[in-house]
């Protein structure tokens, strides 16, 4: 674990008025920052993507069915 971050990969700096997370300036730190989040949340919008796309593949469908039905 880093001595400098305590191994949360930066510092917080309380200025008063506002509190900024800069990252660790040691250059030996081992932090490795959680990205699982990250991939959960990748997976969930190209599944609501391909949703999407779905919904307007029906939309058109059932829109050129009922320009059918009223040239009939």
């Amino acid at each position: 674990m880093c001595k400098t971050c305590n191994g949360t990969g930066g510092i917080n700096i309380d200025h008063g008025w506002h509190i900024s997370f800069n990252p660790c300036p040691d250059t030996n730190c081992d932090f490795v920052p959680d990205d699982s989040g990250i991939k959960i949340l990748e997976a969930k919008l190209a599944e609501m993507e391909e949703m999407k796309h779905e919904h307007v593949k029906q939309r058109v469908t059932h829109t050129t069915t009922r320009k059918e039905r009223c040239a009939v």
